[in-house]
């Protein structure tokens, strides 16, 4: 069978597994596994397969996903969220009031605050098809092994890959923090997407919010919810 999961934060795709193995813990040799990995950042829609589900789950691995990202410019880290993997003094984490934020980002990169206008008008121009950036922290592998492993390991490695987005849209924009609305297909990462943005605009950003709010057909309404413990 399969579980619809509602993931909580900070919690990381395999917490999930352990949870439904525990519900089949007088089954012998039940196999339960998981498809899309969610960062432990990452909330909402996991899918979770149980004994012989494997085949129907490859049939779901090309369908479309959509996400909610919530991006802040008043902050920055190594991993571009807020699950920092080297916390020293290079890495800085500044969190401002909005009059401080503008202030900073006019003077270090000489810039005024986009318009919403202008962000809509941007975020147009990745539907489709382009070739983005994969950040040092993705879970793309790369020779069996994540990209983010390279990262942690002193070893990033920066290599593009086509990607497929659908729709794109600005829901809400409020500076320093703007939330945008994405539908796209496999193998496409919302970091990618959030880091073109900001390399069109700034320099700066975090995402602090990530939701997957749907898999095809199947939203949070179809979600089984096995939190709190």
């Amino acid at each position: 069978m399969l579980f619809f999961v509602d993931k909580p934060r900070w919690y990381t795709s395999f917490d999930i597994v352990r949870k439904v193995k525990r519900l089949y813990r007088n089954t012998p040799r039940v196999k339960v596994g998981h498809a899309w990995t969610l960062d432990p950042l990452a909330t909402w829609l996991l899918i979770v397969w149980v004994w012989k589900w494997t085949k129907k789950l490859h049939e779901l691995v090309w369908l479309d996903k959509q996400y909610h990202a919530t991006i802040d410019l008043s902050q920055r880290s190594d991993t571009r969220d807020t699950d920092y993997w080297k916390r020293h003094a290079n890495t800085e984490t500044i969190e401002l009031s909005l009059d401080e934020a503008q202030k900073r980002w006019r003077q270090c990169f000489n810039k005024t605050i986009p318009t919403q206008q202008q962000l809509t008008a941007f975020l147009r121009t990745l539907q489709g098809n382009p070739t983005l950036l994969l950040t040092p922290f993705s879970a793309k592998k790369v020779a069996w092994k994540k990209l983010y492993t390279y990262a942690r390991a002193g070893e990033p490695i920066l290599k593009e890959q086509s990607m497929e987005i659908k729709k794109i849209t600005l829901r809400n924009y409020a500076f320093p923090l703007l939330t945008i609305a994405c539908h796209v297909w496999s193998w496409t990462y919302i970091r990618s997407i959030a880091q073109t943005i900001w390399n069109h605009f700034w320099r700066w950003w975090i995402i602090t919010q990530l939701k997957r709010t749907a898999i095809w057909k199947y939203s949070l309404d179809d979600c089984t919810k096995l939190f709190p413990l």
